[in-house]
């Protein structure tokens, strides 16, 4: 066993090490944006509570009776729809060379967002709010956000390389995008299969809550 580990790490060179550093560093950078939307937007429920949770309070009203309405199969469209808005986006954004601002202020929205609905639930339910969060609201956005972050990281490299062939320094993309565009479907598979997560507990759980 020593051995194995002795020779695969002599066949690790320092830029590859490197690599992995950075790579790594991105994806903490990314999630930090993320982190920091979510704050920001559980943050901005309690400092504008009053008016604000009244309005929270009749979208997400409107928004939980409109799903208990629908049909499973148009649950999960709606909630792919949603999901798949966002890495088109990103996809969109990493063919640009100067992508990494729209990618930056795609995962904040997001995390904002997220952040704001749960900081709603807490504020306004308490104790039920948080079981709501965690059995129906969180299983289906731990998937979205794995793949965020995986989609943004693809993205900004992407969009370095795009850059790179626009000032010459890189002649052939042509792989480069052919593996991009693999990825982004194979992250749409995972976004779909999130979706079915949180329209499966969605239709177990919603029904204990009746706020």
């Amino acid at each position: 066993m020593y051995k194995v580990i002795k020779s695969r790490t002599k066949n690790l060179n320092s830029n590859d090490l490197i690599m992995t550093l950075s790579e790594n560093k991105r994806i903490l950078v990314l999630a930090a944006v993320f982190a920091v939307g979510m704050v920001i937007g559980a943050g901005a429920v309690k400092i504008n509570s009053a008016s604000l949770v009244i309005k929270l309070l009749t979208i997400f009203n409107n928004y939980r009776d409109l799903r208990m309405q629908q049909s499973l199969p148009v649950n999960f469209c709606n909630s792919f729809i949603n999901a798949f808005s966002y890495l088109v986006v990103i996809y969109c954004a990493g063919l640009c060379a100067v992508g990494y601002p729209v990618i930056y202020a795609v995962l904040f929205v997001r995390g904002f967002g997220i952040g704001m609905v749960s900081g709603y639930l807490y504020n306004a339910y308490m104790i039920k709010g948080v079981g709501y969060s965690m059995l129906i609201l969180f299983p289906g956005v731990i998937f979205y956000v794995i793949i965020m972050l995986l989609a943004c990281n693809e993205g900004m490299l992407m969009s370095k390389e795009m850059l790179l062939m626009i000032m010459n320094k890189k002649l052939d993309g042509e792989n480069s995008f052919k593996y991009y565009c693999v990825r982004f479907f194979i992250f749409s598979i995972i976004t779909a299969f999130g979706a079915l997560v949180e329209t499966f507990f969605f239709s177990i759980f919603s029904c204990f809550f009746d706020f």
